[in-house]
């Protein structure tokens, strides 16, 4: 199964976790990956909106694909997450 996604949007998020299971069945193994990093540079240096990029992707896509994917694994009674 192969399907692109934005994890910051809670909605693709929840198209891929739905096509996912239609596709493959119920996961056994979330491995959440996605991540970005700034430019090497002081924090001061950093602009607010290459900042708040990093966090949407690295804190709240995780938070996305947990609260999509953990109900779905839960139901199984089954399932490893990495992070």
């Amino acid at each position: 199964f192969f399907m692109v996604a934005d994890v910051v949007d809670d909605a693709q998020v929840g198209s891929f976790c739905d096509a996912a299971r239609e596709d493959a069945g119920v996961p056994q193994l979330l491995l959440n990956n996605a991540a970005l990093i700034n430019r090497p540079a002081p924090l001061w240096e950093v602009s607010g909106e290459e900042f708040s990029r990093v966090v949407d992707v690295n804190i709240k896509g995780v938070a996305n694909v947990l609260r999509h994917a953990l109900p779905i694994m839960i139901e199984n009674g089954r399932g490893i997450v990495v992070n």
